[in-house]
Formats: C-alpha cells, structure tokens, sequence
C-alpha cells in the first residue's frame, strides 16, 4: 500500500518544499546520490536526475523537488486519482514509457508525463552520448579518424538486428505472457562482450525467441501492434548495457584501458543527454516541451 495525501495535501506540497513544482517519480532514493546531501526533495536517483533535466530544459523558471514513489503502478495510480484541475501545474508525476502505445493509443492522465522511449535508460543511450562521453575522456587528437565510422557501424548493425527480437518482446507483453524475450534481471544476456566491439549473439537469441514461440502453443493470436517503434519500444536497460559496452570496448580499443563503474558511465550519459537538451541538440526535446506543458495545462 502507498500512502498518499489528500488533495488539498498534494496542491500545498509545493508551499511546504519551497518550489513551484513537486515531480513524482519511479524508484527509491540511491546510495550514490545519498552520498551527495540526501537532502528531501533534492534529485535522489537516476530518475530523478533525468527529469530534472528535462524539467531545467523546458520550464528553467520553475523551481521543482522531487518524491520517489516505487513502481510504475503505483505512480499510475496516484495520477489517476488526482483532481487534476486543482494540482495541476503544481504536480507532475513522471514515468517510463515502457510498451504504452505499442498496441494503439496510450491512456491520457492529466499531470503525467511519459519518457519518450522505453525508458531514461534509452533516451539517454544512443550513438550520440558515446560519443560525447568517450570525447570526455581523451581529446580529438588521440581518436583515429575511423574511429567515429567504426562505432557507429557497430550502433547501426545492433538497431538493424534487434528489431524484430524488440518487436517480439512487446507482442509476449501483449499477450500478458509470464515471461518476456528479453531478461528483466540481466539486461546484458544476449550482448557479446568477447569480441573487439560488442554485438548481438543473434544465433542464442534466435534459438531463445523460437522457444519462447513454442512455448505459446499453437492456434495463439499474434497481436497488431500498430504503434510499435524500435527505437521507442525496446527495453531500456538493454539499449543502455549495449551502448554502454561499446564505450568500454571504445575505451579499451583507444586508451588501452578504462574500466570506470557502471554509475560513473550512466551518471557520464545523462549529463551528456543533459547538455544536449540544455542546448537544443536532443532530438526529443520537442517532445518533452509538449508532454510537459500538456501536462501541467500550459499548453497553448
């Protein structure tokens, strides 16, 4: 059970916190931001940085605390219970996408914003934060000039490949199937690591996905997934763990060594995804000026 306020509690929040806006989110507060003040209200997990983020880039004027909440249903359940006319532009509540519009249409909840992907996990990752983090590390000068074409040709063949396995993991969704193609619990199965430059291991995730198939039995419906998008609708962790060993392998293959901690490497990702936004280079901030507006009933 997750405790909530009363109405009137939630529309004060921002009075009690001192800021404009209070930004619900998923998860709970991290050790490696804890370490940083742990102060309520300050950004306390890797959601939370991301939003704050997104928030800084499309409303600068407002200032915002945030309010880990656990899951995604539970987050859903409190949108979905808020007296919108009375909280909004004083409440956001902020989730992963996940596989909503992979089906069709997507629930409308006044206050709540989507990621724009999957998850922060990959809006953040793609060819464009490797190559902002891996320029952090060493300077132009000691990058060869295939380094830029190697790099995004190992991107371009993982999106390529991972389509139609990406597509099976949202249609076992669907189906409300009791296991999904690719592993919640080790988002990195099914990456190669052996090799100079990661890349899928198709042949173990082709045997993976026809088992998955058979296990469906015959005469099963395969669902329409009309609204369904690679690069939106493939698990987040997966882009992530991916992009992320491609910057290892670049680390490796350019510097000859550079094992950082999983947290330097995301933390380095979302502040490149950060300058990005900030300068109006992200390809979705267009999409979050709306979604945010929208949400907080700003919207022209």
């Amino acid at each position: 059970m997750v405790f909530t306020r009363t109405v009137s509690g939630l529309a004060n929040q921002p009075l009690f916190m001192d800021c404009d806006l209070i930004i619900y989110v998923e998860g709970t507060p991290h050790a490696c931001f804890e370490a940083a003040g742990g102060v309520e209200g300050d950004v306390c997990n890797y959601d939370s940085f991301f939003w704050a983020s997104i928030v800084t880039a499309c409303r600068p004027e407002l200032r915002h605390r945030f309010k880990p909440f656990g899951s995604k249903k539970s987050l859903l359940e409190l949108a979905r219970g808020l007296d919108g006319e009375r909280v909004k532009g004083k409440i956001l509540v902020a989730i992963d996408r996940d596989f909503d519009g992979a089906a069709g249409s997507e629930e409308k909840i006044p206050c709540l914003v989507r990621s724009a992907s999957y998850s922060w996990e990959s809006d953040v990752w793609g060819v464009s934060s490797v190559h902002d983090v891996l320029l952090n590390w060493l300077p132009m000068s000691m990058l060869p000039p295939h380094a830029a074409t190697e790099i995004d040709g190992c991107v371009s063949a993982f999106w390529s490949r991972v389509t139609r396995y990406s597509w099976g993991d949202a249609a076992l969704f669907a189906l409300n199937n009791d296991g999904l193609l690719f592993d919640r619990e080790s988002p990195s199965r099914f990456i190669d690591l052996t090799v100079e430059l990661p890349r899928l291991k198709e042949r173990d995730l082709r045997r993976h996905a026809m088992a998955m198939a058979k296990s469906l039995g015959k005469g099963t419906a395969i669902p329409k997934l009309v609204g369904f998008d690679t690069k939106r609708h493939t698990f987040g962790k997966k882009v992530r763990d991916f992009h992320v060993a491609v910057l290892r392998a670049a680390g490796r293959k350019y510097l000859g060594n550079f094992p950082p901690s999983n947290h330097y490497l995301w933390m380095q990702g979302l502040q490149a995804f950060k300058t990005r936004l900030m300068s109006g280079n992200e390809a979705n901030l267009a999409y979050y000026r709306s979604e945010v507006d929208t949400a907080m009933g700003l919207a022209a």
